[in-house]
């Protein structure tokens, strides 16, 4: 007897009511499935786990992110996969000179296992790089945390700019200046615009310092294989 298919919305359908079936009878804590998990279940459909890996962690990469402080972005990521590449095979030495002189910061290097992590935190953020080596590839990841940056961006402009336009307001409110109101009341919002486009200037000179630390690293890692 022929069974039954199912189709791709169907099948996923099938997968979420189970799923939050299962999650109504667990703890917060144990609700919702860990890699291995997912994994277990694509062994028993012939789905690769390395494929699944793969994509799990796109997805965290791929991940929106957060609208941040006053709509500015304070969290940036770039991640580069080099196919076939050996990170043990770099000398840290090496790795530290080229993150140093792209990043433009000093910071330091740890290192754990299969995963280098160059790290530095000052009162503008925090900027990490990570050089992790799996079975067939070695991941390339660049991260800046921006929310020192945008604190000290937005909150001292913003609360100065903010109080002068109360006092002038007040002024033209005195002076009887429906005019002068009107264009205190607009400073407040085209002030935080203008700050915001500082910050965001700012921010894309991280992504341009995060995506060419992570090129550079990945043309190390190319010569290396080749030597």
């Amino acid at each position: 007897m022929t069974q039954r298919r199912y189709d791709e919305a169907e099948v996923r359908a099938i997968l979420g009511r189970a799923i939050d079936s299962r999650d109504r009878s667990r703890p917060a804590v144990e609700q919702g499935l860990t890699l291995a998990d997912i994994q277990a279940i694509g062994a028993e459909v012939g789905i690769d786990g390395a494929s699944l890996e793969e994509a799990a962690r796109s997805m965290e990469v791929d991940r929106p992110r957060s609208a941040g402080l006053l709509g500015a972005r304070t969290q940036e990521s770039v991640h580069r996969d080099v196919t076939g590449a050996d990170g043990t095979a770099l000398a840290t030495g090496d790795v530290l000179a080229v993150i140093r002189r792209t990043m433009e910061r000093a910071g330091s290097l740890t290192e754990l296992d299969d995963v280098l992590e160059w790290r530095e935190t000052g009162e503008f953020g925090q900027r990490v790089v990570t050089i992790a080596t799996h079975a067939d590839r070695t991941s390339l990841t660049g991260l800046a945390d921006l929310s020192g940056a945008a604190i000290l961006t937005y909150v001292p402009g913003g609360l100065l700019g903010t109080m002068m336009s109360f006092i002038a307001f007040t002024q033209m409110a005195e002076a009887g200046s429906e005019l002068g109101m009107m264009l205190c009341v607009v400073a407040v919002p085209a002030l935080f615009l203008l700050l915001r486009t500082i910050f965001g200037r700012y921010a894309d000179r991280e992504v341009e310092r995060l995506t060419r630390t992570v090129d550079t690293l990945a043309d190390l890692l190319f010569k290396a294989a080749e030597d």
